[in-house]
C-alpha cells in the first residue's frame, strides 16, 4: 500500500500508532467505567432494606 501524496511513511506509522493508542485508552476507560457501575449495583443489592 503506497502512502498518499504528501505523507511520508513515518507519518502514516505515527498516525496508526496514535490511533491504536487512542482506541486502546478509550476501550480501557469504558471497561473500567462499565465495571464500576456493575460494582455499585451489586453494593446496592447487599444493603439491608430500611
Amino acid at each position: 500500500m503506497q502512502p498518499q501524496a504528501g505523507y511520508e511513511s513515518g507519518d502514516v506509522a505515527a498516525l496508526v500508532i496514535a490511533g491504536l493508542f487512542t482506541v486502546t485508552c478509550l476501550g480501557l476507560a469504558w471497561m473500567e467505567h462499565r465495571d464500576s457501575r456493575q460494582d455499585k449495583r451489586s453494593e446496592d443489592r447487599d444493603l439491608p432494606e430500611s
